[in-house]
């Protein structure tokens, strides 16, 4: 059964999500993540939410630690993602000059 993430995404990667161009994440695992899982990604501009969100389905989920054989990446996966939808307030979209996305 697939869980739905409500996680937070910088601004400054939100835009390559949204329009389909950064398919990857790379997350701490201390929800584990599976393959068929959506993740919300909700844009963070440091101080609050944005409005803006993109939800994408999980493809694929490497264990990094697995992979690099280090400590330090243990608790850590790249998650391969396909963006689903994705949205833009309206007053955001005005106030910042964007289309909706």
């Amino acid at each position: 059964m697939s869980v739905l993430h409500e996680l937070k995404i910088h601004a400054r990667h939100y835009n390559a999500v949204a329009i389909g161009v950064k398919k990857a994440e790379l997350r701490i695992n201390d929800r584990h993540f599976k393959t068929e899982d959506v993740l919300w990604l909700r844009e963070w501009d440091g101080e609050e939410y944005t409005g803006r969100y993109s939800y994408a389905l999980v493809t694929h989920c490497l264990d990094m630690g697995h992979f690099f054989d280090m400590d330090e990446l243990n608790n850590w996966v790249m998650l391969s993602i396909a963006v689903q939808r994705s949205h833009t307030p309206p007053q955001w979209s005005e106030q910042h000059g964007w289309r909706n996305l």
